[in-house]
C-alpha cells in the first residue's frame, strides 16, 4: 500500500508542472493569436517562441505558399477554419509523459452575435524543449480528422 501511495504521489508531483507549463504555453499562444487577428501570418515571427523549430519551419514555409504554387495553406491551422476565431477555450492538459502533454482547445467561431458556435476540439501537443514548453503538433477531430505536421509535410513534399 505504501508503495502505491508513493507511486501516486510521485506521478502527481511530476505531472503538475507538466500540466501547468503546457497550459501556460498554449494559453499564451492563443492570447497572441487572438490579438494578432487577421495579421497572424504576417506577424508569425512574433510567435516563434511558442513552437518547436520543426513545426515553426513547416508553418512558415506553408504560409509562404500561394495558390499558383500548386499547394498552399488555405485554412487557419490554429482554428481549423476559414472564418475566423472569436475565442478559444484552453482546457485542462493531459500529461502524456514527463516531456509531453496534450492541451485541448475548443474554438469559438464567428464574428459576434447569434452566428457564433463551438468547433471540434483541437488537440494541441506541447513538448518540453530544453527548459521551455513548445507546441509540437495539433490534431483536429470532426468528420475529417488529421494532424497538422503530417498535413504540412505532405503538402510541402517533405
Amino acid at each position: 500500500m505504501k508503495r502505491l501511495i508513493t507511486i501516486l504521489l510521485l506521478a502527481i508531483a511530476i505531472s503538475a508542472p507538466v500540466a501547468a507549463d503546457s497550459y501556460d504555453t498554449t494559453q499564451k499562444f492563443y492570447d497572441w493569436f487572438l490579438q494578432a487577428g487577421d495579421n497572424y501570418r504576417k506577424n508569425f515571427s512574433q510567435a516563434e517562441g511558442y513552437f518547436t523549430s520543426e513545426l515553426y519551419s513547416l508553418l512558415t514555409e506553408g504560409f509562404s505558399k500561394q495558390p499558383d504554387d500548386g499547394w498552399f495553406l488555405d485554412f487557419d491551422p490554429f482554428s481549423n477554419s476559414q472564418m475566423g476565431l472569436q475565442a478559444a477555450s484552453v482546457g485542462k492538459p493531459k500529461t502524456l509523459g514527463p516531456d509531453l502533454a496534450m492541451v485541448p482547445v475548443t474554438p469559438l467561431y464567428g464574428r459576434g452575435g447569434a452566428s457564433n458556435y463551438e468547433g471540434d476540439v483541437i488537440k494541441v501537443y506541447v513538448k518540453k524543449v530544453g527548459s521551455d514548453w513548445k507546441i509540437a503538433n495539433m490534431a483536429y477531430g470532426g468528420d475529417y480528422p488529421f494532424e497538422l505536421k503530417a498535413y504540412l509535410k505532405d503538402g510541402l513534399g517533405k
